[in-house]
């Protein structure tokens, strides 16, 4: 999404400033005549290349608006990666946090129910009940995770 976004705005001002100024990004690469799907595919290029900090050069801005537009699109695609990482990072540290919470309240549960002196039948279907509540946040978690290494992905 970033991505897309960052590359219709380096497109936007290629053409922009391709009617005002001599140079411009498009003219360099031939892309005035061409096909939209071309033109999409050649802004994205260069949006995925410099958001991925590879930047092999073939495509660059080439006046001085083009380079502020190009400035601010590393600035956003920084922030927007730095920001995915870190949720990905808090994800994956409250998994063993909320896994000795359960443990605890599991092992409470389970002398509370002894103290009581509950059935092993109603005892077992207890456990059973919080061991399917544990699965069901295990796949919530998993099913987290999986979205944001897309999202980091699709940037």
């Amino acid at each position: 999404m970033v991505a897309h976004f960052c590359g219709c705005l380096f497109w936007s001002v290629g053409v922009r400033t391709m009617y005002f100024k001599d140079k411009s990004w498009i003219i360099n690469e031939g892309l005035v005549a061409s096909s939209f799907y071309e033109k999409y595919i050649s802004s994205l290029y260069y949006a995925i290349v410099t958001m991925l900090t590879v930047g092999y050069g073939d495509i660059h801005p080439y006046n001085f608006i083009e380079k502020e537009i190009v400035i601010l699109i590393m600035i956003i695609s920084c922030g927007v990666y730095a920001y995915s990482l870190n949720k990905i990072g808090v994800l994956i540290q409250e998994i063993p946090s909320e896994d000795n919470e359960f443990k605890q309240n599991f092992s409470s549960i389970s002398l509370y129910m002894k103290k009581r002196n509950l059935e092993v039948k109603i005892q077992n279907e207890v456990k059973l009940l919080t061991l399917q509540k544990l699965q069901s946040i295990c796949i919530t978690h998993s099913f987290s995770l999986f979205v944001c290494f897309l999202l980091l992905l699709n940037l």
